[in-house]
């Protein structure tokens, strides 16, 4: 005898069953079993769901072969069928690139499930999805640009498949699940390398809060003529020695491992840590006797944030501001 789990669901009760499972393929089976057996084919609301459940099997069993692959896998295989509260997706997206699917062929399914694909460069939309070919780093970045200080959130392809197949933000499903979409995606991999904090000058009398670097590792600066101070060089020209600084391609050797290379985040980083750090001593040494040398170093940072920094190095995936 056929075990019926849902035998004494009325219509109304087999509607709302469907409505509340709706990234489930099992249970849309067995919806499915149930009105064929009940044959109410004559009913127009029982017709009616099952073109839904029908529409609904073929999208899901779609996005799951297409998931075969990673369905194989931990920790993405306990994540996908793991109980979790169901997120909204998102309505528009950003398509970059191609791969595991064709960019045309990825915006059709995308379309199939009710998500518009936005030509690039477009303010006001927060999801860019990238592939992992044919994707180019400039149009990334212009696209972060564009929603400086806003949210931006950065799928690829697998986990825009992902979030169509169990319906949960893969954003949302923790350091473990985001390395495994990360380890060889070379988009995700680039946004990974943007990011980093922007450093602050604030000291603390008797509290050193932040670990000062060894002058001798800070001395380009120095080397490439940068001072400040009463004594030291006017803002157009240390402006100048830091763009030669940030744009430096080959390095005194001493100099490579802790620079990182030219026009890079781990460059940017270095350059304003150090210009930071310097700010930070003097206050908690002696503030008033540095007092135009710090404020030197502070338009300085202010200037390298608002010229290098904002829009571009702010973002670090999967940070989705």
């Amino acid at each position: 005898m056929t075990f019926r789990p849902l035998l004494s669901y009325g219509i109304d009760g087999l509607e709302q069953f469907v409505r509340s499972n709706p990234y489930s393929l099992e249970r849309m089976d067995v919806v499915l079993q149930e009105l064929l057996l009940r044959k109410t084919d004559t009913y127009p609301r029982s017709r009616r769901l099952k073109r839904q459940v029908d529409e609904r099997i073929a999208q899901l069993t779609k996005v799951r072969q297409m998931l075969a692959v990673q369905l194989q896998q931990e920790p993405f295989l306990s994540w996908f069928f793991e109980n979790g509260s169901i997120d909204s997706m998102f309505g528009e997206a950003v398509v970059h690139g191609c791969l595991p699917l064709g960019e045309a062929e990825f915006i059709e399914l995308m379309g199939q499930h009710r998500v518009q694909y936005s030509g690039m460069f477009r303010a006001d939309v927060e999801v860019i999805i990238s592939g992992r070919e044919g994707w180019d780093a400039e149009d990334m970045m212009r696209q972060l640009d564009l929603r400086t200080g806003r949210n931006v959130r950065v799928y690829s392809q697998e986990m825009a498949l992902a979030f169509l197949g169990c319906g949960k933000d893969p954003l949302k499903g923790g350091d473990g699940l985001l390395r495994y979409f990360a380890n060889d995606h070379p988009a995700l991999k680039f946004l990974q390398t943007l990011g980093f904090p922007w450093p602050l000058t604030e000291a603390f009398p008797g509290i050193n809060r932040f670990p000062e670097p060894d002058w001798t590792e800070v001395g380009l600066l120095s080397c490439m003529g940068y001072h400040v101070g009463r004594t030291g060089k006017m803002r157009m020209e240390r402006m100048k020695i830091l763009r030669q600084v940030l744009e430096l391609r080959r390095l005194p050797q001493e100099y490579v491992h802790e620079w990182g290379t030219a026009e890079s985040a781990e460059r940017l980083h270095k350059m304003a840590d150090s210009i930071a750090s310097f700010a930070r001593l003097k206050k908690r040494d002696n503030r008033l006797q540095f007092e135009k040398a710090i404020k030197d170093w502070e338009d300085d940072l202010e200037w390298l944030k608002s010229t290098y920094y904002t829009g571009r190095f702010r973002f670090q995936w999967p940070t989705t501001f």
